[in-house]
């Protein structure tokens, strides 16, 4: 079944989805953002997408990431994040 990710990277939990191609949730995560840590989120969400990727036994055909702040001038990347 082909599916995506969803990542709601927030100030207090990051929040992680598996979704259908029908909008059907297949799977989800949260846990806390540990501020005091810098480079915890980016671990956190690379270990949870491998996690669902192994229990779906393929990878995600899509990743969408949301997050506070604005986006890179070049859209790929956030240039200014609260916190």
């Amino acid at each position: 079944m082909r599916y995506g990710i969803g990542v709601d990277l927030g100030g207090t939990n990051i929040k992680i989805v598996a979704v259908s191609e029908e909008g059907q949730m297949l799977e989800r995560s949260t846990c806390e953002t540990q501020t005091d840590s810098p480079g915890f989120w980016v671990e956190t969400i690379r270990q949870k997408i491998k996690e669902i990727e192994k229990t779906r036994a393929e990878s995600a055909r899509w990743i969408g990431l949301a997050a506070p702040g604005l986006a890179a001038r070049d859209n790929l990347s956030i240039a200014s994040m609260p916190g």
